[in-house]
């Protein structure tokens, strides 16, 4: 993840099968205990499709230390 808590990834499209079905794995625990913060929300997974493998595709997610937000848009 970059400095504004960006993760970047080209995926060739060759690489991409719309029928596939990913996931993204956020560890969201390491961040709150390194903060001093004690936390509910450990883990974020995002499960998703990639209909068009040429396409891009932006997942924000907003956490607080109890819950989270998210979404997906192409």
């Amino acid at each position: 993840m970059d400095e504004g808590g960006r993760l970047s990834v080209e995926i060739a499209s060759e690489d991409i099968n719309p029928n596939t079905l990913y996931e993204l794995v956020f560890e969201t625990g390491a961040y709150w205990e390194a903060i001093g913060i004690r936390a509910r929300v450990s883990e974020i997974v995002l499960r998703f499709q990639m209909a068009d493998p040429n396409g891009s595709y932006h997942m924000p997610i907003i956490i607080n230390p109890h819950s989270y937000s998210t979404w997906i848009s192409h």
